[in-house]
């Protein structure tokens, strides 16, 4: 009985020490970044768990992106890139980029810059009150309630 016992504790040290030197193995070669449904699959089974469903990484613009927070800031910025702008937001972004000129030098007091401080113009107010929602009613000055609220 005490031959038994004790070939039986050889066993579980040697079934041990086989997995620390795969464990040891497996951690000393892999890249967090690529491999993380790799890792996050050896630690599970190690620790009994289930698999979680196959999450692969993304490959976008020559990247690889893992986090959702990255994947999800990488299709906002394609997105935003190749969404189509109505109408007044072409003109006017337009009309901003020609009146916006860089300071010529930058060692001058904080103010700003004439576009941003410059009341609305009459032709910038009926461009914008044009875009508001179909259909909604205006006062008696054909001016929607939303426009000033929304010019605050």
């Amino acid at each position: 009985m005490v031959l038994w016992r004790k070939q039986l504790a050889l066993f579980k040290k040697a079934v041990l020490e086989a997995k620390r030197k795969c464990f040891d193995d497996f951690i000393s070669n892999i890249n967090y970044k690529e491999d993380s449904m790799k890792t996050y699959k050896f630690l599970s089974t190690l620790q009994n768990k289930r698999p979680v469903p196959k999450k692969e990484p993304i490959y976008f613009n020559g990247a690889i992106l893992t986090s959702d927070k990255v994947v999800a800031n990488a299709f906002g910025q394609s997105y935003a890139k190749n969404q189509k702008k109505g109408a007044f937001a072409r003109k006017m972004s337009s009309q901003i980029k020609k009146r916006l000129e860089m300071p010529k030098n930058l060692n001058s007091s904080h103010d700003t810059h004439i576009v941003f401080t410059a009341p609305f113009t009459l032709e910038e107010l009926r461009l914008a009150i044009e875009c508001q929602r179909v259909k909604k009613s205006p006062g008696e000055d054909n001016i929607p309630c939303r426009v000033f609220k929304t010019y605050e």
